[in-house]
């Protein structure tokens, strides 16, 4: 479940970085002139000399009249628990007094007086903690939007020597306003001044070491300057992971990509196939016509290789389309890259520009302009249809998130709409098919409030949607821990008694390791019997002061490790089917799959998906390491792979085979001539036995946070 789904884009630009100057005591000649300086110190919240606050310094959303913040960067901290185990996420600033004396201490962080953030404490030395709690702001709130929420916080007088002294910042609390332990806060700058009585305003107030925004832009062109300002905050959160951006990483992909059959240019549209792979993201703002052309029509066609057949795009919603949808420029864009390859999109639809809908954001259409609605989609369909080129049309996302996905709406008026989707579809694209939800809330009875997530979608059925939709569309399913999600939506049509319909997942994702994508696509597919997953994201981005490094592609187009996982899933699962799932060693969980066409690409007609499910959710680098379990029972290999593509070795002893397979996690796909010796059980059987056995989670769904 995520905030930022790209319907429409929400470009959160990043920080500047490298060019910022350290905290100092300000002085200021000029200043001095027409002002008394008092003794003061600066220093910026992101640069901590030692946290834990995860994810840690992060981008402001810049733009070319505002950094946003201090140094355009902050602190942020949103997590429910600490990496290393200590009770409290913290942060420690070292800095130094030139005259003794009372210093205010002033800090400029979240509202500390509202319940949707974590409060604070601040300690100098080993002097008494200073709770912020409830403590209102001493001048108005700044920043850029969506984080123009920082206020300066007057923390009291502290006394201090000339000399080294540490300031820490800590929280020890989750957030009260949602019932989901989250600490959640954030901090921009922190200033020390003998001027006890002056009261410090926005991201530049007197006693800032920092130099005005337009001087560090200077003549650097705006997209340039944006990139180099994301470029050590991207770094610096790949370092130590497996996600493998960079030149030797790029030149790995290509050498194995490029050696897979390429669909020829102009080829026939691929149908969707048991199980259809898609990718979200290849649109505004990561494609735009006519930019970055070459790497992106590469891009396309690494995707192609890797054997993406589909994408999620809300270019075609009438918001993004204009008020007379007419402006089909980026859509064609994206539609014509892939088609080149035989590779289709799904159609998020919806969405009405301005006074054509009834909130002020993300909603429904105004009832008197149905008529402009059917316009609108007569427009879109017409102009793509009959060329196989979407399959499915998704009415727009995450609706059981009323805020921001429904804003003002109502469960009717989005059977409303459905009901008009459909209607259009059998006139004008015969064949294709309704997508209704993009579920997230509906994980659990808790979230969505007493409008939103599963009341949403019992409401939606009790008037009667299920007539109008093909296919149910939930989001991040995959951790067994959300296994009752899917459940959720069978039961309510076994309860009332109405026509199965299949479900999909149009918007899945890991933030674990790279190899995790296997697990997903394995999970969805096979798990839940889904018959569409849409990866996301396409490329890496910045969102609210966050790097998510979850992409296929890095920052400046080139491919990513996380691409061959994705190939290694599809050259597993597509064009094959299920005969079930295994056991093979304690904690393994093994797929057992037969190819469903004629002649194996791999010459081998039963494909095995398995990984160890032992090692724990925080399994150390040396675990992964040395760490290998025995799998025996195999029967005339041909050969195997981990999630790279790279080969994994069979050893065979007496005839009985076997492989040593990283524990930790990471899958391995085997391939053979023969179906494994082992006892096969279906997925339903599977989930039973969880759910009898009630293992801990952790156990069971491993994740190594990055």
């Amino acid at each position: 479940m995520r905030s930022h789904s790209a319907l429409p884009a929400l470009v959160v630009l990043p920080a500047l970085a490298g060019l910022l100057f350290s905290l100092a005591n300000t002085t200021s000649a000029a200043a001095s002139a027409v002002a008394k300086v008092f003794p003061s110190v600066w220093i910026e919240a992101e640069d901590a000399d030692e946290t834990n606050f995860l994810p840690g310094a992060g981008p402001a959303n810049i733009t070319p009249e505002s950094p946003g913040n201090s140094g355009a960067a902050f602190l942020t901290l949103a997590a429910k628990k600490t990496a290393d185990g200590s009770p409290q996420f913290f942060a420690d600033y070292r800095f130094r007094i030139k005259e003794a004396g009372t210093y205010r201490l002033w800090a400029a962080v979240s509202p500390q007086d509202v319940d949707w953030t974590s409060p604070f404490t601040l300690t100098c030395d080993d002097g008494p903690a200073i709770s912020l709690e409830n403590r209102h702001a001493a001048s108005g709130r700044y920043g850029n939007p969506p984080r123009n929420q920082f206020e300066w916080i007057d923390a009291g007088t502290v006394t201090l020597t000339p000399g080294e002294h540490v300031l820490r910042l800590e929280t020890i609390r989750p957030r009260t306003s949602a019932r989901d332990n989250l600490f959640h806060a954030f901090a921009d700058a922190f200033l020390l001044t003998q001027e006890l009585d002056y009261i410090p305003s926005g991201a530049y107030p007197k006693y800032t070491t920092q130099r005005p925004w337009a001087e560090v832009i200077g003549d650097t062109p705006w997209e340039e300057f944006v990139l180099q300002a994301q470029l050590p905050f991207y770094r610096k959160k790949l370092a130590g992971t497996e996600e493998g951006a960079g030149e030797e990483a790029e030149r790995e992909v290509l050498r194995k990509l490029m050696a897979r059959p390429l669909p020829a240019a102009g080829s026939a549209i691929r149908p969707p196939g048991r199980y259809e792979f898609g990718v979200h993201g290849m649109e505004a703002p990561f494609v735009r016509a006519g930019v970055d052309m070459e790497k992106v029509q590469l891009a396309y066609e690494l995707l192609a290789r890797a054997g993406v057949q589909s994408f999620r795009t809300a270019e075609s919603c009438w918001s993004r389309l204009g008020r007379d949808y007419d402006n089909f420029t980026e859509l064609d864009y994206q539609v014509e890259n892939a088609v080149r390859f035989g590779m289709t999109q799904m159609f998020t639809v919806g969405y009405p520009p301005g006074d054509f809908r009834v909130g002020k954001g993300l909603s429904a259409v105004r009832p008197e302009f149905f008529p402009n609605y059917r316009d609108y989609l007569k427009a879109l369909l017409t102009r793509y249809a009959g060329r196989g080129i979407f399959h499915y049309v998704e009415l727009a996302n995450e609706v059981d998130a009323l805020r921001p996905w429904w804003v003002d709406s109502t469960p009717a008026m989005y059977v409303d709409e459905m009901r008009m989707v459909k209607e259009a579809l059998v006139e004008f694209a015969p064949g294709a098919q309704t997508v209704a939800f993009g579920a997230t809330y509906s994980r659990n009875e808790q979230m969505g409030g007493p409008e939103g997530g599963r009341r949403f979608v019992r409401q939606c059925l009790d008037l009667g949607i299920n007539d109008y939709v093909d296919v149910y569309s939930l989001h991040y399913t995959w951790k067994l821990s959300e296994r009752d999600f899917p459940a959720f939506f069978h039961r309510e049509l076994t309860q009332r008694e109405l026509p199965p319909r299949p479900l999909m997942n149009s918007e899945e994702t890991s933030h674990g390791p790279p190899s995790d994508i296997i697990k997903l696509f394995a999970r969805d597919f096979l798990l839940h019997g889904m018959v569409r997953v849409d990866y996301f994201m396409s490329k890496d981005w910045f969102e609210l002061g966050s790097c998510q490094i979850i992409g296929l592609f890095d920052l400046t187009w080139k491919p990513k490790r996380r691409l061959l996982a994705y190939a290694a899933a599809v050259d597993a699962i597509q064009h094959r089917e299920l005969l079930g799932m295994a056991e093979p060693a304690p904690g393994v969980e093994a797929y057992v799959l037969r190819w469903a066409g004629e002649g194996s690409p791999v010459g081998a007609e039963y494909a095995s998906v398995l990984w160890d499910n032992a090692g724990g959710d925080t399994p150390s680098a040396t675990d992964l390491a040395s760490t290998r379990t025995q799998i025996v029972g195999w029967r005339e290999v041909v050969r195997a792979m981990d999630w790279k593509l790279d080969p994994v070795a069979i050893s065979d002893s007496n005839g009985n085979a076997t492989l040593e397979a990283e524990t930790g996690g990471k899958p391995v796909i085997v391939f053979s001539k023969a179906a494994p010796d082992w006892k096969l059980v279906t997925p339903a059987q599977w989930l039973e036995r969880i759910e009898r056995e009630n293992r801990p989670e952790e156990n069971i769904v491993p994740s190594v946070p990055l």
